[in-house]
Order: C-alpha cells, then sequence, then structure tokens
C-alpha cells in the first residue's frame, strides 16, 4: 500500500484582473486535483500509486473582492450600480483557500511568504511549492505639495465612488451659492493623467455631470469646466497614434480641455496650480498617480530589474527561479517592442500563466508569450467611444457596442446576466443621479485597503 502523494502548495498573491483571471482558469485547468486545503483528500490505496497529487490552491488579496477596472467609470458616474464593478473572492474562487491580508514579505529559498490579516498580531507564514506574484504595481509619491492630501486616486474602488458622490455635491453646492468665485470651483474639475483609464473615467463624470444639469434650473451645461492635464507629449501612450488622436479629437469636441505635456504643481482644497503657471479655482482634482513597483517585491529574494519590477523569462516565469511566477504589472517582460501594457494584455498574461503552470505539474512543456496586437475600446459616455480593432480605428455607436459586447465574455455567465439588465434598464429609463451624504473630502477617502492592480 503506498503513501498518499503530498498536496502541491500554490500560493497566488493578488486578485485584481490579472490574478483572479489565473486563479480561475488554474482552477479550471486542475480540475478534481484542486482540494481544498482544509480538508483531507480520500484516496483508495489502490489509486494512489498512479494518481497526481492534489493541489491546494491559496489566494492572498487585500480586499475580499475583486475589481473589473473597466466598469469602474460607469460606477462612479452612477450609470451603473458598483456591485457589478466587483465580485466576491469566496464567489468567484469556490474552490480556493481566500486570505485576506496584506502580503509582506516572500522568502522563497524557504518556500515562505508572511502575510499580515486584520485578525493576528503577527504576520501568518504560508508555506508553498509555486509562488505566483501578481500584486499590481505601486504607486509613485507625488511630489507636488498637496497632492496626497486633497487629489482623489482613481485606482481604488472605495476612492472612485466617493468621487462620483463628490461631483454631485459639487453641483448641488454651485446651484446653491450666489457666489461666483465658490460657484466656479465648484464646477470646474481638474483630472491628470493620459492613460486610458482616467480618460474614461473624465468621459463618464463630464456626461453625468451634463445630464445633471437638466435637474438644476440655473446650471446651464456650458459652465462646467472639465480640464486633463496630460504630462507625456501625447494622449494614450499605450494605445497607437490613430485612436489616440481620435480620443483628443472627441474630447476636445465635447469641451474637455486637454492640455498636453502639462501637470499639477500643487493643489490645496480650492485651488489647483499646473506647472506652466494656469491657476485654476477648483474644489475637485483627481490625479492619476505613475505607477512604480509594487512595496512587496523589495521584500523578496527574488530577481529584479535595474528600476525594481521582477525579471521573468518569455514563459512568466521568474528568471533563473523554479517555482515563481508572475504576471501583469509587477514583472518586466523581455519584449522591448511591447507598449505600456493594457488591461487585455494583462488578461492574456493570466490566462498564459496559469496554462503554464497547469503544464509544469503535469510535467509537459512551457509556451512562450507573445505580445501580439489586443483590440480593445476607450469608453467615453453613452453611446460614444474609441476602439482599436486589428489596426482600425472605429469610433461612435458601434465602437461603444464592442466596448460593451468586449466586457460581456470576459465576465461570469451570471454576473452578465446581470449587466445586460441593468445595461437594459438604462437605456429605456435616465437613472437617477443623487448624492446619499456629504462627499467626503478627497484626503479622507483612504482608510480602506487598496485594490490590487492589473
Amino acid at each position: 500500500m503506498s503513501a498518499t502523494a503530498p498536496p502541491v502548495r500554490v500560493l497566488l498573491i493578488g486578485a485584481g484582473h490579472v490574478g483572479a483571471t489565473a486563479a480561475r482558469r488554474l482552477s479550471r485547468r486542475l480540475g478534481s486535483r484542486l482540494a481544498d486545503p482544509a480538508v483531507e483528500p480520500r484516496r483508495s490505496p489502490a489509486h494512489d500509486a498512479e494518481a497526481a497529487p492534489p493541489v491546494h490552491l491559496t489566494v492572498v488579496n487585500p480586499t475580499p473582492r475583486t475589481v473589473y477596472r473597466p466598469l469602474l467609470p460607469e460606477a462612479a458616474a452612477g450609470s451603473l450600480p458598483t456591485h457589478h464593478a466587483a465580485a466576491p473572492l469566496r464567489h468567484l474562487l469556490p474552490s480556493c483557500r481566500v486570505v485576506i491580508g496584506e502580503a509582506e514579505s516572500a522568502d522563497h529559498r524557504h518556500r515562505t511568504a508572511y502575510v499580515r490579516t486584520p485578525a493576528d498580531r503577527s504576520p501568518l507564514a504560508l508555506r508553498y511549492d509555486h509562488l505566483v506574484l501578481a500584486p499590481g504595481a505601486g504607486e509613485e509619491p507625488p511630489r507636488a505639495p498637496g497632492i496626497a492630501e486633497h487629489a482623489f486616486d482613481t485606482r481604488a474602488l472605495h476612492e472612485v465612488t466617493a468621487l462620483g458622490n463628490h461631483l454631485v455635491h459639487q453641483l448641488d453646492l454651485a446651484s446653491s451659492t450666489r457666489d461666483p468665485t465658490v460657484r466656479d470651483a465648484a464646477l470646474t474639475f481638474v483630472f491628470e493623467g493620459g492613460d486610458a483609464a482616467t480618460v474614461a473615467l473624465l468621459a463618464e463624470l463630464a456626461a453625468a455631470a451634463r445630464r445633471s444639469c437638466r435637474d438644476f434650473g440655473n446650471l446651464p451645461p456650458e459652465e462646467l469646466h472639465f480640464l486633463l492635464a496630460v504630462p507625456e507629449a501625447r494622449l494614450l501612450p499605450e494605445y497607437e497614434p490613430p485612436p489616440a488622436r481620435r480620443v483628443l479629437a472627441e474630447l476636445r469636441d465635447n469641451n474637455v480641455d486637454v492640455r498636453l505635456g502639462a501637470s499639477l504643481a500643487s493643489c490645496t482644497p480650492r485651488l489647483a496650480v499646473l506647472d506652466d503657471g494656469t491657476r485654476l479655482p477648483a474644489h475637485t482634482v483627481v490625479r492619476a498617480a505613475p505607477t512604480a513597483p509594487h512595496p512587496l517585491l523589495a521584500s523578496t529574494d527574488l530577481p529584479r530589474t535595474r528600476d525594481g519590477f521582477l525579471r521573468r523569462t518569455r514563459a512568466l516565469q521568474l528568471d533563473g527561479v523554479r517555482g515563481a511566477w508572475s504576471a501583469g504589472a509587477s514583472a518586466a517582460l523581455p519584449t522591448p517592442e511591447a507598449p505600456a501594457p493594457t488591461p487585455a494584455h494583462s488578461r492574456r498574461q493570466g490566462l498564459l500563466l496559469a496554462e503554464n503552470l497547469a503544464a509544469e505539474l503535469r510535467g509537459e512543456p512551457l509556451v512562450d508569450y507573445r505580445h501580439t496586437h489586443a483590440s480593445s475600446a476607450i469608453p467615453l459616455g453613452p453611446r460614444r467611444a474609441v476602439a482599436q480593432l486589428h489596426h482600425r480605428t472605429l469610433s461612435g455607436t458601434t465602437a461603444w457596442l464592442w466596448h460593451r459586447g468586449h466586457h460581456l465574455t470576459r465576465l461570469p455567465a451570471p454576473r452578465g446576466v446581470g449587466l445586460v439588465a441593468e445595461w437594459t434598464l438604462a437605456l429605456l429609463f435616465r437613472r437617477e443621479i443623487v448624492s446619499l451624504s456629504r462627499a467626503p473630502e478627497p484626503g479622507g477617502t483612504r482608510n480602506s485597503p487598496p485594490d490590487s492592480g492589473v
């Protein structure tokens, strides 16, 4: 009688877009081999000798949810309930052990990661045989004074929804005040960043603000001032030039003041200053922080590049290390021809990582990741979008419909049905947008843990 083979322990850190995608695909590929770590598997003696060992998959994430970031702009604008942009991990990954906590370090030499959970005073030590690092990217700390205290972020779910609440409150404030200075500041919204997520968020909020002006008798939409400061020389550096130029034209046609090569120099609760000297009385400042290596990466003994990102191979294994994997924004891929990653490319990496890890467990050869064109779209408000499809650029309603259909195929079936119902109701009835309470100050919304990135 042979002894039962010990389980293979897979630890996945980060359940953002990449991590959740990899965990779901890995669960499907492993099938019956995936076992609950809390339950000892039962095997017959005759089956033990020829059966593959079970696999225990543990997922560590700071929050009990994963966020589908392409839906965040609609959730912030009130055109989609917030719960459609987030999914509980316990439902999304029913065959996995989910640990809610912040990974502090990883000692790969001893195959141990240390996780700080809300309920424990000392870090929880998690042993593993294979480690998947997908915590997303960190943020560069702002250098301009006042940004950290007074600007909204665009990455965390709680802060994006607070921004939508804050916008409606500013409209209420502008409608009720008789002070023209306060009115101008309440109706001015300053955004910094030229990536697709920031552009989509600005466009959705601008469209929602203009729709909401109909409910006020004294707020002409023409008084709204949306400004986008783009630190780079062009908009959307992660996209090809034709769709980027089309998005720029669409924004300007929609009365968005786009300043290329400009960035925030400072801000206060009532004033935003650009580095070109422009002073804007504004109560609302939104900043998309430049990405940086996640702090966890510096607390590991894994190979990193000079910039601090993980160094991996084309098969998404860490270079020169067995049993360590990474995908998404945490690691640098050896493809200098690849532009900045988009969510579509990150999803492809998450799927391939799961396939390669499953192949490694089966003793099969791995497949290299090859950067190819990925179709994607940037929504610009109701029935408006710009899409890049196989090097072709589409815009308007056609691109908007493709954008919605594309995301429906990426969601689990039950969530997709609910999303279609919400979108259908939004087409038939105008959604009421209301501030349920006074919006918190931007600097006061960051007590909740951030959501994992791509």
